[in-house]
């Protein structure tokens, strides 16, 4: 049982620290695009958005989940979009339409939606196979 939670802890901290670089890399990758290539705003982000997507994928299937046999990126897609929909839908009830200052929004965003994207990955995308030894 100790061993289980030191292990979910292990992928736990991983997760974190893929998803620290995939910020990072997406905030210069936008940067780089805007500030001195002068690519438009929307392109910019919609590029660096992209290459994050591809960045996190390889990092959390082949790092953070290596002990994982299944890897589908139809499911990885889907959490993707799903947390993508649930933080804009939390945040526009939260800002938008409860009128609450945008910083209450913030917990939904640093915390519930990338624990809940943990354990669908963990879970769901990048599960045990059935066939374990």
């Amino acid at each position: 049982m100790l061993r289980r939670f030191a292990i979910f802890l292990q992928s736990l901290v991983k997760y974190g620290l893929v998803g620290v670089l995939t910020v990072a890399t997406q905030a210069a990758i936008y940067l780089l695009l805007a500030q001195y290539f002068r690519f438009e705003g929307l392109i910019s982000y919609a590029v660096a958005v992209l290459s994050s997507l591809v960045i996190t994928y390889f990092g959390q299937s082949r790092w953070t989940f290596a002990d994982r046999k299944s890897r589908s990126v139809v499911r990885y897609a889907i959490v993707v979009a799903g947390m993508f929909c649930l933080g804009s839908i939390g945040t526009w009830l939260i800002v938008d339409s409860a009128k609450f200052p945008p910083a209450w929004a913030l917990p939904l965003m640093v915390i519930l939606i990338p624990f809940m994207s943990f354990l669908l990955l963990r879970h769901w995308v990048f599960r045990h196979t059935a066939a374990r030894s």
